[in-house]
């Protein structure tokens, strides 16, 4: 049994064929007990916003602790591989819990990012032991967590369009108000958000204001509440902007298409998609058009891509659709972070024999001209993360936009043909079947792993 988690004072995760636990201090077992027979958290389990838990006889021998087991996520993703939106509703999400729960009279006392992921298009809170039991403060200790994890990285997303996954990568524990005055300045006077979170906390860094006087607790608990609707109030000033860019009005200005080549390469996928069960990962998803189309087909799929208003705009309109959306750049994929690199393994090791299918559709010409990445370290990687089959779009040397971004360089890739790309593919894969676009010189190819 693998131990993952050892941050929560009371509690331990484990991991086991497969499998999750939870093993928590038996001191708290009866707290625990009347906490998952309540209606409201039931309520929330059932709205899969709450990961659901179930009692376990003892599975380690330790008389210290009683366990639960957890509904394990396929692919989740963590707060440094959430665009910005999914950090919005994350966060809106740990304020619904907190407001519902409070209103039982129970706290949140842990209000960090890492405690809920995304599996599918919703977010999903996975920290059982976040939950305690309300002694009538009027403080809650989770708000400057709170603001660290959710209101100053979507303050910074807002008025400097800062990048909220790599955030996290180097701040487990979010941006301190110093910092984020530091790289607003004057900024912070356009909110009384960012004045509350970020300047009075840099100008007061030093001082304490500590208050547990619980003799009024009727008092206590509308300060506590009002606390949250405040908070909640700024999370929705603070909903990420979708900027225009080149990749945003990509699937509306794709003149370099004939209607019949998107015909065809509709016809192909779609064909493709009916032949394949399991899991997709689409390399390079742009707003998802590819991915909800695969979604159609009955194929549960991880749409990533590195341009964050893509992603924005695509977790913005999904909805209930079996698609998770993932911040990645797969020529810099995301490393293992946490302590010793183990807290969280990184994208490409999780990803090893993990999808059904690869997709890696406009993207070849990106990243053999403007990334340099020989093809076959490319066909490499994706023999990697695919167990099965993966769909290719082969882009020729003389396509359009090929020669657009290799332009002086072009001489580079002379050599750069169909039999080169084919034999390249053969190391790896058999190719199953392949259409060539009719306008363009492109060819698209279903391949299999050998």
């Amino acid at each position: 049994m693998k131990q993952i988690s050892f941050r929560d004072p009371i509690g331990k995760v484990y991991e086991s064929n497969n499998r999750i636990y939870r093993a928590i201090n038996k001191n708290k077992k009866k707290f625990f007990e009347k906490l998952l027979s309540e209606d409201w958290y039931k309520t929330l389990v059932n709205e899969e916003k709450i990961q659901i838990s179930y009692w376990l006889k003892d599975i380690n021998n330790d008389l210290n602790y009683f366990n639960i087991e957890h509904k394990k996520f396929d692919f989740p993703i963590f707060p440094h591989e959430m665009c910005s939106e999914q950090l919005y509703e994350s966060a809106l999400l740990t304020l619904e819990i907190a407001i519902v729960a409070f209103k039982h009279k129970i706290i949140l006392t842990d209000a960090s990012a890492w405690n809920v992921l995304f599996d599918k298009s919703k977010p999903i809170f996975c920290d059982i032991t976040s939950f305690e039991e309300w002694k009538g403060e009027k403080l809650w200790f989770a708000y400057g967590q709170f603001c660290r994890h959710y209101v100053i990285p979507l303050i910074l997303a807002k008025y400097l369009k800062t990048n909220t996954a790599n955030l996290f990568l180097t701040n487990r524990d979010g941006i301190n108000p110093e910092d984020a005055q530091h790289l607003l300045g004057f900024k912070t006077i356009k909110s009384f958000c960012a004045l509350e979170v970020i300047t009075l906390p840099t100008i007061f860094k030093n001082k304490k204001f500590i208050d547990i006087n619980l003799s009024k607790k009727e008092l206590n608990e509308k300060i506590f509440l009002n606390t949250l609707y405040r908070l909640k109030k700024y999370i929705l000033n603070l909903k990420p902007i979708i900027n225009k860019s080149i990749w945003t009005e990509y699937e509306n200005s794709r003149k370099h298409y004939s209607l019949n080549d998107l015909t065809i390469k509709y016809n192909f996928l779609n064909e493709a998609f009916k032949m394949i069960k399991g899991s997709v990962l689409d390399l390079g998803c742009n707003q998802g058009e590819y991915s909800y189309l695969a979604e159609k087909n009955g194929l549960k799929v991880i749409a990533s891509d590195f341009d964050q208003n893509c992603l924005n705009k695509l977790q913005s309109n999904i909805n209930l659709e079996n698609i998770t959306v993932c911040y990645l750049d797969i020529c810099q994929p995301t490393p293992a972070i946490g302590w010793n690199n183990k807290e969280h393994r990184s994208f490409l090791k999780r990803s090893n024999n993990k999808f059904n299918l690869v997709l890696c559709l406009g993207l070849l010409h990106h990243l053999i001209v403007a990334e340099r990445i020989p093809l076959n370290f490319i066909f490499e990687t994706i023999s990697t993360i695919t167990n099965e089959y993966a769909l290719i779009e082969y882009i020729d040397k003389d396509d359009e936009k090929f020669k657009e971004i290799s332009y002086f360089n072009r001489d580079l890739y002379s050599d750069f043909t169909v039999k080169v790309f084919e034999k390249n593919v053969l190391k790896k894969f058999i190719i199953i079947k392949k259409v060539n676009l009719e306008y363009l010189k492109r060819t698209l190819y279903l391949i299999k792993k050998i």
